[in-house]
């Protein structure tokens, strides 16, 4: 009912202009994973995994092999759209995609941990780059198993331009970090650009002027709600309990 109602205040008005008008914000749908992401933190701390100098390599490793198993599924859905759980067994049927997805996103946010993990080992080289944008080209063009390859190799190819001193793109955050804000907002707010001034505009006009709305929008979140919560980050709270009154 909340979902009906907020898609009818939302686009009361003619959304054939829309692309996928049934869809309220189409990029939170990763959140779900992510979440569940953080949740693997916890268990990988309580199994001591991060005071093991090769432990998280091993888990990661772990994740990669159980991703080329199901290379063959994730790929036929890929391509085709078709999903065969069949090919999976022991996939519970009713969260077959969703088991799916999250088994791949863990790639990434292993290979992020790893990164980090190691972060005093790996070295910025231009010979690692080039060798790491030849795996991605070699396997999105001929072998194949690109997205096995991707999170690793895509990976340092992000932080080796991020960190980047020529391209300064570490200085992005210098007023707040705006990133989570753009990613919660883009969706909404493009597709009301699109909407009510979507057919005055060429295709880059409507990048710019939602990129603009979308980076204040960010900007407002940053300051008025991601940061002010992240200051109370390591801080002790006490509850005082004594003012209540209980009767029997």
């Amino acid at each position: 009912m909340q979902y009906f109602f907020i898609k009818i205040s939302c686009f009361t008005r003619n959304t054939k202009r829309i692309t996928q008008a049934n869809v309220i914000n189409g990029s939170i749908w990763t959140i779900p994973y992510e979440f569940k992401c953080y949740l693997l933190i916890i268990i990988l701390a309580f199994l001591n995994i991060y005071k093991n100098k090769f432990a998280l390599l091993a888990v990661y490793i772990l994740i990669l092999v159980v991703n080329i198993l199901h290379h063959k599924t994730y790929e036929l859905y890929n391509t085709s759209g078709i999903i065969n759980p069949d090919l999976i067994p022991y996939f519970p049927s009713q969260k077959f995609m969703t088991t799916l997805n999250l088994e791949y996103f863990l790639l990434f946010f292993l290979s992020g941990s790893l990164f980090y993990f190691y972060r005093n080992y790996i070295p910025r080289s231009l010979v690692l780059f080039s060798i790491s944008l030849f795996f991605l080209i070699f396997s999105a063009s001929w072998v194949g198993y690109f997205e096995l390859i991707q999170p690793f190799f895509g990976s340092y190819i992000l932080f080796y331009l991020a960190f980047s001193k020529k391209l300064k793109f570490y200085s992005f955050a210098k007023y707040g970090d705006f990133s989570y804000g753009i990613y919660l907002y883009g969706w909404p707010i493009q597709q009301l650009v699109l909407l009510y001034i979507g057919q005055q505009l060429s295709m880059l006009g409507n990048f710019i002027v939602s990129f603009l709305l979308i980076l204040i929008f960010s900007a407002f979140s940053w300051y008025l709600v991601e940061k002010p919560f992240l200051s109370l980050k390591g801080k002790s709270f006490s509850i005082n309990f004594s003012y209540l009154k209980v009767r029997l």
